[in-house]
Order: structure tokens, then C-alpha cells, then sequence
């Protein structure tokens, strides 16, 4: 079968590795820590922000502004966008999801990344025989991981946040990310 596959393309989270725990306990974490900043400044505060139904409901494999932004219109909080330029501090849509990222990196430094290795030795094994690998991945971070767990060499393409955003391509749910690596 594989002599008819001319390539194959990856998502990175939940096939290659698996940072999904990560990624939640990081957003957790960040939202808690804001909704408290909230209340200390006499903002109302919002309901707990929960990975079970909060995470896969509003962020989960979304582009992380996005995430930011669709997890507080849950909560009726309007924030400015701002930059993705914006320190982490800053109270805007792009502050918070910068600080998520700090924090996510921290986690990561800390703890490692998984590698599910059964799929990447499949990839190995595809790679092997002359399928081109292609990975995709709404996340900024996706060429860090790789780094990471030493697979940066696996993939001949890759199609992440930063490209996405660079080239104006809509983030998942949509496909344009995995449209555009088979190209």
C-alpha cells in the first residue's frame, strides 16, 4: 500500500507528541492567576476556568489568541486584541495568551515533551521507504518541540502558527494548514 502514498502529513499534538496536558494545565493556570488579578482590582471575577470543559471547548487546538479570545466572550469579558508584540503583563487578548506561552515554555524546560513513539516510527519507517512527511500545527512553539524531542530533521514540511499567521491562513478547525503542507 505504501508504494502508492506519495506523502503523509502530521498534526504535532496527539500524533507525533503529546503536549495537550501541557498546553491545559498552562492555560489553567494563566486564566486562574488572571481571573484572581481580577479581583484584587475590584473586577468582577468569573467562573473557574476548568481543562474539562473550558480547554476543549474554547482552546483546544485553536490558534492560542484565539483561544484567548473565545474562552472570554464564554465569560462576557471584552478585551482590546492588542499586538502579539504585547509583554505578558498586558491586559489585552494578546498579553494573556503571551503569558500562557511563558508559562507553557516554563512547563516544558521543566518537564519535557512525550514523544508518541509508536507514530514516529511509523513516520520513520514511511520516511524510509520515500514518502515525504509533512507536520502541521496551530501552535507557535511547533519547531521548539521538535527541537526538543530531536525530530526538527523528520519533516520536510512544516506548517505552524508562525507560518499560518505570517501567510494569513485560518488556524483549526480550519484546514488551510494541512491544504497548504500538501501542496
Amino acid at each position: 500500500m505504501t508504494d502508492k502514498i506519495k506523502a503523509a502529513i502530521f498534526d504535532l499534538d496527539g500524533v507525533i507528541t503529546s503536549t495537550a496536558s501541557t498546553h491545559a494545565t498552562a492555560w489553567k493556570q494563566m486564566f486562574d492567576e488572571y481571573n484572581e488579578r481580577r479581583k484584587i482590582e475590584g473586577k468582577e471575577p468569573y467562573e473557574e476556568f476548568t481543562i474539562e470543559v473550558d480547554y476543549t471547548s474554547y482552546i483546544d487546538g485553536k490558534p492560542r489568541y484565539n483561544g484567548v479570545k473565545d474562552f472570554l466572550s464564554s465569560r462576557k469579558i471584552n478585551l482590546p486584541f492588542g499586538d502579539p508584540g504585547d509583554s505578558a503583563d498586558m491586559e489585552t487578548v494578546c498579553g494573556l495568551g503571551n503569558r500562557k506561552n511563558n508559562i507553557f515554555l516554563g512547563k516544558v524546560e521543566k518537564e519535557g515533551v512525550e514523544v508518541l513513539v509508536e507514530n514516529v516510527e511509523k513516520a520513520k519507517e514511511w520516511k524510509s521507504t520515500g514518502i515525504k512527511l509533512g507536520i502541521v500545527s496551530s501552535s507557535k512553539n511547533c519547531a521548539m518541540i521538535l527541537r526538543t524531542v530531536h525530530l526538527e530533521d523528520l519533516f520536510e514540511t512544516m506548517i505552524d502558527g508562525i507560518i499560518a499567521a505570517e501567510r494569513g491562513y485560518d488556524g483549526k478547525p480550519a484546514s488551510d494548514i494541512f491544504v497548504k503542507a500538501s501542496l
